[in-house]
């Protein structure tokens, strides 16, 4: 994620807006990371959910050929 240079940026706001600025960077970093690590985790829940159904079907056909 960008971060704000806030020498070349921001030189026309006062030390307090700066304050809440990087505080509020701060949070949505955060933020952005819990997301990343949310989208990993659904991705890695997909995959195993996956192969139970793909393996379901295998010996759900291997079943009916041996029938």
């Amino acid at each position: 994620m960008k971060t704000v240079n806030m020498q070349k940026e921001f030189t026309n706001f006062n030390p307090t807006d700066q304050h809440y600025i990087k505080k509020f960077e701060a949070l949505n970093a955060g933020r952005a990371g819990d997301m990343k690590l949310m989208r990993t985790r659904n991705k890695r829940t997909a995959m195993v959910m996956g192969g139970f159904v793909f393996g379901i079907c295998i010996l759900a056909s291997r079943r009916s050929l041996n029938e």
